[in-house]
């Protein structure tokens, strides 16, 4: 499994996009089996998903990170008006 999620990930870092033949040089490269490589050539999003038992109805978040800066400067300025 892990020569697919290779081979995806280096897919996906190529910013042009790649011919036929220059997929099947890669699938090459990576030692894909049969399966991986049909559903590679045939951009079977769905079976290549099945072949890596991956979930299909996944929920990302993006939380802004707290600001450090400020908690120190704020922690400082309590400081001096303690003193």
């Amino acid at each position: 499994m892990n020569n697919i999620i290779n081979f995806l990930s280096q897919l996906g870092a190529n910013s042009q996009s790649l011919t036929q033949d220059e997929i099947i040089e890669l699938v090459s490269e990576h030692q894909l089996n049969e399966q991986e490589i049909k559903a590679v050539l045939e951009r079977d999003h769905q079976k290549i998903a099945e072949l890596l038992n991956a979930r299909t109805n996944v929920c990302g978040l993006l939380l802004p990170a707290e600001d450090d800066e400020d908690s120190e400067d704020d922690s400082s300025q309590e400081e001096e008006i303690a003193a």
